[in-house]
């Protein structure tokens, strides 16, 4: 709960720097997801589909270069499949499932309005870990943080590109990109073997829609 607050505290304390234009809204859309698992033996990672949901605000330097801060609540992680031999009876044992995990975000995007209908942005952006839940098909999901202790804030970085549809609605797509590792653990299988399962690099691709609710004009 201490990192929700923590993470709503910046939004709402980077937000409010003066520029000469400013404009706030809410934003929504879909991401396809995936983990870098480095698993020494049967594990397989696939892309998932999950949602975000959030809240922006944008403030302008010029007509060309903006800043914009979203805080919004994402889901990220990765479809899996197992396969394991039992030792002794050779039995092969199939899994699959899903990896959950959802996160807040906190993204810090610069942008440069090529012409009236288009924008790219850059920057990087801070996740925390909300909730580590794990599927199984045909299963319940069951929460995962009791189990193995994960590092809960992510940095990455992200990069995209807005289409500007009418005056309050905004398309873009972008791509964000992970540099911190969220588990490692020593595991054991059943032929004996110690090994270091690690989950890293949480990989995303978004598509959005951004709907404008205010503008305001302001002197600096």
């Amino acid at each position: 709960m201490r990192k929700v607050v923590l993470i709503v505290y910046l939004f709402f304390l980077i937000a409010p720097f003066c520029y000469s234009q400013k404009s706030f809204g809410v934003k929504a859309g879909l991401n396809v997801t995936k983990m870098n698992v480095n698993e020494a033996h049967t594990l397989k990672v696939k892309n998932r589909l999950g949602y975000h949901l959030g809240l922006y605000k944008e403030s302008n330097f010029s007509p060309k270069v903006f800043l914009r801060i979203e805080l919004f609540y994402t889901q990220k992680g990765s479809r899996y499949s197992d396969t394991l031999t039992l030792p002794f009876t050779n039995e092969t044992i199939r899994s699959k499932g899903t990896l959950i995990y959802n996160y807040f975000t906190l993204p810090w995007l610069l942008g440069y309005n090529l012409n009236s209908k288009t924008a790219i942005f850059l920057g990087p952006e801070l996740s925390l870990l909300i909730a580590p839940r794990i599927k199984e098909d045909g299963g319940k999901a069951h929460n995962m943080r009791h189990i193995l202790r994960y590092n809960a804030p992510d940095m990455g970085i992200t990069a995209g590109f807005r289409y500007k549809i009418n005056e309050k609605l905004n398309a873009d797509i972008r791509y964000t990109y992970g540099f911190s590792t969220m588990l490692q653990y020593e595991a054991t299988d059943a032929q004996g073997n110690t090994y270091s399962p690690k989950q890293s690099h949480n990989q995303a691709a978004q598509l959005g829609l951004s709907y404008r609710l205010k503008t305001k004009e302001k002197r600096v």
